[in-house]
């Protein structure tokens, strides 16, 4: 009847709290919450020390004191509990059950994310197996068992066969063998990679320890699966000696070349995959179905962002190329060359065909070797694509495998740079370009840029403001002259700023100190050379290495120079400069690198 009685005996001193705890087993079928009563009782006094407890008051050395004590009537307390106790939810079971995907797009390769959660301790060794994760035959006619790994990062889980910096077999003599030879492709093919992200701090996870080498695809030690790829059916074993917690989620992300969608747009149904659980041979769970499944091949591979801007309009200036692009699909291939993705519409600039190279927080991840071969006669800057993840953007945010726990990858908008040089035509130019990508695997068509048009010469380079001012004009006396200086391009370590038609001074040649709120643009000093009398002295300051001189920015600096010994009128200083291309590092010395991207640029003079 749901009744249950315990008897405890016990001395408690007057005034004392006491606490009992009582460990039960939840019952075996559902039962709704609800409040346990409790009811606290103490017999007289006059019985405590009776038979059979009599010995143990001796014992203890309490019957004396009982035999003294006042004698008081026995009582009563009852009470009910605050909330809900003895709740038994059900059986073991998996609360939450989710398989959600990276995209929807036909012939694309896919990440999927599965998100578990028990209502009990999942104890060490356990292990899942899903089924009905089969997709496309074509892909594992020749390889219809795969080798399981553990990959260290979430980019990991897509065939890689990107290179490093400088990697090459034959140091950096011959980038045809960089990335995916034909016996790198074989092996990626027969691989499944799983990360599984909860890993302590012995950098084991849930699921093992992941290899730390990219090309080691042995399965770990304290890590064990396996996927049939025509049957669909994938099994992961937990960590032996690693508990997942009650109500704790337990997610890992997998993908493979055998899981990629399918090869053309199809209406077919979700697949919902059931899920069982195992320990120690037995079965734990039986067979769950996932709470949501997949769609791949429903829709079609795309770029849904690009665009472009321009760090300069200024003709004939080096201008610093930004591009930023988002895609609805991974972006990775098993080709030999890579996906090819080209940049179309970058006419009129003046960079000479070759290769180009790219910078930003990882130009590895956008270009397999780090730089793209540009051809100043078609516009076109084509390079070997690497790996990206894509975006949520064919499958919605509440579905998204890029989403995995409390980790979020789908934001994943790639940028980088590189550098042409602007047309020498004034008013020329004026580009919207378009991006697109082709692989053997999956093509996206060209995507416009909405951004503003690229490639105009809007103004001459040129100083938009030239100053200079002294502090004394006393006679064979040390002056001080302090320039103030704006240009309207970007000055690069080793351009140079000369004053000339310093007539009359008597500073010998030789370096000057600098000094100022900006002298640490320059190299430690500038340069004094008297040319003859007439023309009098020169001073060249050198944008120093690290140091890169903004456009459209205010920049002051003084030094000291000697007055003449006599009289003279007031002389005009001319100002003049010269802007270096950017320079040329972080990629792989290959001989073919455009070196400067053209011809330093002189700037209009300035008085």
């Amino acid at each position: 009847n749901g009744a249950v009685v315990f008897t405890l005996t016990a001395r408690v001193a007057q005034g004392a709290a006491v606490q009992i705890a009582i460990t039960l087993r939840n019952r075996p079928a559902p039962l709704l919450a609800g409040s346990v009563d409790v009811m606290l009782s103490a017999d007289a006094l006059t019985d405590a020390c009776t038979e059979p407890l009599r010995a143990l008051c001796v014992e203890f050395g309490i019957w004396e004191e009982y035999t003294a004590m006042e004698r008081i009537a026995p009582f009563k307390a009852t009470t009910s509990t605050v909330g809900s106790v003895l709740l038994a939810r059900g059986p073991k079971m998996l609360t939450k059950l989710r398989l959600v995907e990276a995209t929807t797009a036909a012939k694309a390769y896919n990440i999927y994310t599965v998100e578990l959660r028990a209502n009990f301790d999942i104890p060490g060794g356990t292990s899942f197996e899903f089924d009905q994760l089969t997709r496309e035959e074509d892909y594992f006619n020749d390889v219809p068992i795969a080798s399981l790994t553990l990959r260290p990062a979430f980019r990991d889980l897509l065939p890689n066969c990107t290179c490093s910096e400088c990697e090459c077999p034959n140091g950096c003599t011959n980038i045809n063998k960089c990335g995916c030879y034909p016996d790198l492709i074989s092996s990626l093919k027969l691989m499944l990679f799983i990360w599984q992200p909860d890993v302590d701090s012995e950098g084991q996870s849930y699921l093992g320890t992941a290899k730390t080498s990219l090309n080691d695809f042995s399965p770990s030690s304290d890590f064990s699966g396996s996927f049939d790829a025509p049957l669909g059916m994938l099994s992961v074993r937990t960590t032996p000696g690693r508990t997942i917690p009650a109500d704790t989620d337990f997610v890992f992300s997998f993908s493979s070349y055998l899981l990629r969608n399918p090869q053309d747009i199809s209406l077919i149904d979700i697949k919902y995959p059931n899920v069982t659980v195992k320990s120690g041979g037995s079965i734990l769970l039986p067979s769950q179905r996932m709470d949501s499944g997949i769609l791949g091949g429903k829709g079609r591979a795309a770029f849904t962002r690009f665009l472009i801007s321009e760090s300069s309009q200024v003709v004939g200036a080096f201008s610093r190329i930004t591009i930023e692009f988002e895609t609805n699909f991974p972006m990775t291939s098993l080709q030999g060359t890579g996906a090819r993705i080209v940049i179309a519409g970058l006419l009129d600039y003046q960079t000479q065909t070759g290769k180009v190279p790219f910078d930003g927080v990882n130009p590895h991840d956008v270009s397999r070797y780090g730089f793209g071969n540009w051809s100043s006669t078609t516009g076109l800057m084509t390079f070997s694509g690497g790996v990206t993840t894509g975006s949520c953007g064919s499958v919605g945010a509440d579905r998204c495998a890029l989403k995995p726990g409390t980790r979020d990858f789908s934001s994943s908008r790639y940028k980088f740079s590189f550098v042409l040089k602007n047309t020498y035509k004034k008013d020329a130019g004026g580009n919207f370009p378009m991006i697109s990508m082709s692989s053997t695997e999956v093509s996206a068509p060209n995507y416009q840029t909405p951004s503003s048009a690229t490639g105009r010469g809007t103004q001459v380079a040129a100083f938009s403001l030239a100053q200079v001012s002294e502090s004394t004009n006393v006679q064979n006396t040390v002056n001080s002259l302090t320039i103030t200086l704006r240009v309207n391009l970007r000055l690069e370590p080793g351009s140079t700023v000369t004053l000339s038609g310093l007539v009359g001074t008597t500073t010998p040649d030789g370096a000057v100190a600098l000094v100022g709120a900006d002298a640490g643009l320059f190299a430690d000093t500038g340069s004094l050379v008297t040319l003859d009398a007439e023309a009098g002295a020169v001073v060249t300051l050198t944008v120093a290495h690290g140091q890169v001189v903004l456009p459209l920015t205010d920049v002051v600096v003084s030094f000291p120079i000697g007055n003449p010994s006599s009289a003279q009128p007031a002389q005009t200083i001319r100002f003049t400069a010269t802007a270096l291309p950017p320079a040329v590092g972080g990629v792989c010395p290959f001989s073919n690198l455009v070196p400067a991207y053209g011809h330093d640029l002189p700037l209009a003079s300035r008085d």
